[in-house]
């Protein structure tokens, strides 16, 4: 399989945002903030935003096709693919949104897998910022460098 190595800046169309920050989110709303446990092991979502209330938030709110990446404490690598039957929430501060374009520059579930090989693993823990509660900045995930086979190869992965 051919590929060639790419950062997410250089993907034609992705974005990475960084999750919703706790200041912004209240015990009551009608939009969870979901962490990566709460998306990942079924924990109780503890807070939420207000759909109204977005703002410049509006971003946030994902989408199907989005990759959520954990970025800090337990959770940081673990990966969500959001999914069309998934209910609208915001992911929280902990949590960076990967927005792959349309069409996607990379298939979503190739680059869930990729993060959670050994190699995406040893990229991402050689990025972290802190050793109390290790976290990754949204900019250095921007510039983790991914393989990127043909889109063919990439559904034989996925």
């Amino acid at each position: 399989m051919k590929f060639a190595f790419k950062t997410m800046n250089e993907l034609t169309g992705v974005t990475v945002l960084r999750g919703m920050p706790a200041s912004q989110t209240e015990a009551n709303g009608d939009l969870p903030v979901h962490s990566m446990a709460s998306l990942r092991h079924g924990e109780r979502v503890s807070r939420y935003s207000r759909s109204a209330d977005l703002g410049r938030w509006k971003d946030l709110k994902v989408r199907p096709g989005d990759l959520l990446v954990g970025i800090g404490g337990t959770e940081l690598g673990e990966c969500y693919v959001v999914r069309d039957d998934d209910a609208p929430f915001v992911p929280g501060q902990q949590v960076a949104i990967i927005r792959l374009g349309e069409p996607p520059a990379v298939d979503p579930w190739f680059l869930a897998a990729w993060f959670d090989s050994r190699q995406g693993r040893h990229q991402v823990d050689g990025l972290i910022r802190s050793t109390v509660v290790p976290r990754v900045s949204i900019e250095d995930l921007s510039k983790v460098s991914i393989p990127v086979p043909d889109a063919g190869s990439q559904d034989g992965v996925a």
